[in-house]
């Protein structure tokens, strides 16, 4: 029986693993750099724009193109329903609810938010506007367009109330379905 020194199976083992080490350090090396590879593309990808067809950019309207399109389309409207009835009555209403809608509809994804916000700010102006024209009532100016703005707001405020609340609906559905 040889008397073995006692360091020396530890020393196998050591001899082996420091052998082992360069290839295992290699191969850990190579990890470290396919992953700093991979979080650079990333980096790229992340900063990159996101590249759409050309016939895809730019559709629809801006916010302002659709208030444009709602104070138009409901003075138009207005003026009908001026022609029609010789007042401002149900028409202006279905006018501005319908165009309150259709701008919702056309506006760009990322302005989403002018459909349902501008429509109060579209119906109090064409107000403003057609009182100017619609001579309802007797008296003096300031007399006559309060007395028409005060009728027009309670009047007409489930149509201002029901193109606000569509618009902004249709706003809502946009944004979900990412159209």
């Amino acid at each position: 029986m040889s008397m073995l020194w006692p360091l020396d199976e530890p020393l196998v083992e050591l001899r082996t693993s420091v052998e082992a080490e360069p290839a295992a350090d290699a191969e850990r090396a190579e990890a470290a750099e396919r992953a700093e590879a991979a979080k650079a593309v990333e980096s790229v990808r992340a900063a990159a724009p996101v590249r759409r067809p050309a016939g895809a950019r730019n559709l629809g309207l801006t916010a302002r193109g659709a208030v444009i399109v709602m104070l138009v389309t409901t003075l138009l409207a207005g003026g009908a329903d001026l022609v029609i009835s010789g007042h401002r009555g149900h028409l202006f209403g279905l006018g501005f609810v319908l165009s309150a809608v259709l701008a919702a509809y056309g506006v760009r994804r990322r302005e989403l938010w002018a459909a349902a916000i501008a429509a109060p700010f579209v119906y109090c102006a064409a107000i403003g506007l057609i009182s100017l024209v619609d001579n309802g009532s007797g008296g003096g100016f300031a007399t006559r367009e309060a007395l028409y703005l005060g009728n027009a707001f309670v009047t007409g405020t489930p149509a201002m109330w029901a193109g606000t609340l569509l618009a902004g609906a249709v706003a809502v559905q946009r944004r979900r379905r990412g159209r």
